[in-house]
């Protein structure tokens, strides 16, 4: 007599979990024994563009060498004829990076320095100051001060050559302004100080809130 057998699908699961933790996790676990791990490498390209005879224009502060235009800190061997608070004029032998890991967008790098020329940063094509502005800015007839410089945690005020205030934070002002001001300013202080038209001296500065006529500041 034939016996016949059926076997359900619980029977065929625990048929298939045995097979595999006798059989093909061994080889799996021996295959791997000895062998480098994976390692997926992304490339991000650089590109490259050199300029012979470029005019960049360069400023210092607190003893490090900053592009006008885009606040990038540079090297170069001119640094030492620089002085902080002084503004030049670099022809030079540029190579422009773009790309790469960093992430450069047309950043200088500086060769061969053919010429340093001080100049006055009051001569610069240098948009107006307001809340919406980063980097360098002309102050004009606003406050105390010619120039004012906010970028990445560098505050200050510039006037006759040298950095005359520095500042250590900054936080939103009533009407639209930014308060940029020492670490221990109480905002009493401040608050009291504008109230008396005090706009700029050694503990704050007020900037004024953006001209929503202005395109170029942007929202």
């Amino acid at each position: 007599m034939t016996r016949q057998i059926f076997y359900n699908g619980s029977f065929i699961k625990a048929y298939i979990r045995l097979f595999f933790l006798c059989v093909i996790l061994p080889v799996i676990l021996l295959g791997g024994c000895g062998r480098k791990p994976v390692s997926l490498e992304t490339t991000d390209e650089m590109f490259e563009q050199t300029q012979d005879n470029a005019e960049i224009y360069v400023f210092m502060f607190e003893d490090r060498i900053y592009t006008v235009d885009t606040i990038d800190e540079i090297s170069t061997a001119a640094g030492e004829s620089m002085k902080n608070g002084g503004f030049y004029k670099l022809t030079a032998d540029v190579t422009y990076l773009n790309g790469g890991v960093a992430g450069y967008v047309n950043y200088p790098k500086i060769k061969r320095v053919s010429k340093c020329e001080e100049i006055s940063p009051l001569e610069l094509d240098l948009p107006d100051i307001t809340k919406k502005r980063y980097g360098l800015c002309k102050i004009g007839d606003y406050a105390d001060g010619d120039i004012f410089l906010n970028e990445y945690g560098k505050i200050a005020v510039w006037q006759d050559g040298a950095w005359i205030y520095r500042y250590e934070k900054e936080y939103d002002g009533e009407d639209g302004t930014l308060i940029c001001c020492l670490r221990d300013v109480p905002e009493d202080t401040i608050n009291a100080g504008v109230r008396d038209g005090v706009l700029s001296c050694r503990e704050y500065f007020v900037v004024p809130p953006h001209d929503s006529g202005d395109a170029s500041g942007g929202d």
